[in-house]
């Protein structure tokens, strides 16, 4: 039985070139920081970070740390504070963000896209979200399942990805039959 494992040993050995050293073999040499957890996805960012912040992300345009629509919506539903959110799509997690700083007591996030759920946990270390909590899947599996119960769903950009966005709308007051919110 060693000589399988030396075999697969030699095996992984050879696939790892110089040009190619593998997960295990990329380090940060700076010091331990925000910037560095961003950077972990540089050129991949499609927000910026909040003004103010000192953070950079890369090409990272679109502000969605301070969106003007979540502000809206939170006015339109009297404002967040000590309710529980289901969020669907959070993307890179401005909007989880935004949610937190005003006042929400829990927003659960879902997120489908395995490389947004990860930027999701970089900006829930860097800005020390403790009210969200994101979670990988697909939405609608979730909402099949869930019992309901949330004061509010908060989904901003996700009807475009639904292969059935009909089907989406109508679980919605089932989650959430006081408020709902789709931009």
């Amino acid at each position: 039985m060693p000589h399988v494992f030396a075999r697969l040993k030699r095996r992984a050995r050879s696939a790892m070139t110089a040009t190619d050293p593998g997960i295990l073999d990329a380090y940060c040499m700076l010091p331990p920081g925000p910037q560095q957890v961003l950077d972990l996805f540089r050129g991949e960012w499609s927000s910026a970070m909040p003004a103010g912040s000192g953070l950079q992300t890369l090409p990272g345009t679109a502000a969605l740390f301070e969106d003007d629509r979540v502000t809206w919506a939170i006015a339109q539903a009297g404002g967040v504070r000590g309710r529980r959110i289901l969020e669907i799509g959070p993307l890179e997690g401005g909007h989880s963000c935004m949610l937190e700083r005003a006042g929400a007591a829990e927003v659960l996030a879902v997120e489908a896209n395995t490389r947004s759920y990860l930027k999701c946990l970089c900006v829930k270390e860097v800005f020390g979200l403790r009210a969200v909590r994101f979670v990988l899947g697909d939405c609608m599996a979730f909402m099949e399942q869930d019992r309901g119960g949330w004061d509010m769903v908060f989904a901003s950009g996700v009807l475009y990805h639904m292969q059935d966005p009909m089907g989406f709308l109508t679980h919605l007051p089932k989650l959430a039959p006081r408020g709902i919110s789709e931009m």
